[in-house]
């Protein structure tokens, strides 16, 4: 696999530190994936890889709306396959949030709905992209929170994600000092040069948990091309 396919690669899960690893889907195991428009036009190549093995997680992640127009039917598609699937649910409500109450329950009542339709063993992952105002780290801490009891309660083998995190460590601080290690079992961080500063802010303030490496959608759309990744 050349370097441009490398750097499609959407999760490859770091441990942050020996032992403690909180996700019980994600102990001990080897783990990457892809990131795609539509995991239905990747479901070929994935059936042509010979399987995974017990040591193995390989991630297909895609972008779920939280507008009431979700269709969560390739998550059955993409298990068949021996893959793993990742919603990326992307919340829009505006910021701050305590004056926009409303708009977050009916995200939060339709993001119930999906992960409940998606089943257990499933990685959600909550995307902020507020449509105004400038969210601070107490908003999205309480984003975390909402949404991470709603997944759960939802399916209680449900694994819940947030981010990408920030960056930057002191934003990380004044996050996690609204007490959210809790509410995630995973960690995503942006693939940046800053990210390497957050993960040794992150070893201190969130130790043990997996680190899940974001990117960008999959340059070659082919499904042969994620079989390609699957089986490197």
């Amino acid at each position: 696999m050349n370097s441009h396919q490398l750097r499609a690669v959407f999760a490859t899960v770091m441990l942050l530190g020996v032992g403690l690893v909180e996700s019980a889907e994600l102990a001990g195991k080897i783990a990457l994936g892809v990131k795609v428009d539509d995991p239905i036009a990747v479901i070929d190549g994935l059936t042509a890889r010979a399987g995974f093995g017990d040591d193995e997680v390989f991630f297909v992640s895609w972008t779920v709306p939280l507008d009431g127009s979700a269709d969560v039917a390739a998550v059955d598609a993409v298990r068949e396959t021996g893959a793993q699937p990742w919603l990326r649910v992307v919340f829009s409500s505006p910021a701050p949030l305590a004056d926009h109450l409303g708009a977050l329950g009916r995200e939060l009542a339709e993001l119930a709905g999906i992960v409940r339709e998606a089943g257990d063993r499933i990685f959600v992952q909550a995307v902020w992209r507020p449509e105004s105002g400038t969210p601070t780290a107490k908003d999205y801490g309480y984003l975390i929170k909402r949404a991470a009891v709603v997944v759960t309660g939802a399916a209680a083998q449900a694994e819940f994600a947030a981010g990408p995190l920030p960056s930057d460590p002191a934003v990380l601080e004044k996050l996690y000092a609204d007490e959210v290690a809790a509410y995630l079992d995973v960690l995503v961080l942006a693939p940046t040069t800053e990210a390497v500063s957050a993960m040794e802010a992150l070893t201190v303030l969130d130790p043990g948990k997996p680190v899940a490496v974001d990117a960008v959608v999959l340059a070659d759309k082919s499904s042969s091309a994620v079989g390609e990744v699957a089986a490197w």
